[in-house]
């Protein structure tokens, strides 16, 4: 059995800090046949900045980001099993 291995891309955000810092996350890791994504949400790739206060396209944007750090895994979408979400506000629920 091979040790994690660490899966990367440009295609999405590193996880941030509220002052612009990236932090030592990884977006993905992969351990024993699963990937793991963790860290992303509503950030443009390009300029790191949350896309919109609409939770419409906050969502669209963050599931981009899964996606892209799925496919760099070589994986996709269809086969992910459990997701967890955070909500600021739950009138968003």
């Amino acid at each position: 059995m091979n040790g994690p291995e660490v899966v990367f891309t440009k295609s999405a955000p590193k996880t941030g800090f509220s002052d612009g810092t990236e932090s030592p996350i990884a977006q993905g890791v992969k351990v024993g046949g699963f990937l793991f994504v963790s860290g992303q949400g509503p950030l443009d790739p390009v300029s790191k900045q949350i896309v919109s206060s609409d939770i419409a396209e906050q969502t669209r944007v963050t599931l981009d980001n899964v996606k892209a750090v799925l496919e760099a895994g070589g994986t996709a979408i269809a086969h992910v099993v459990r997701v967890g979400v955070y909500l600021r506000d739950m009138k968003d629920f």
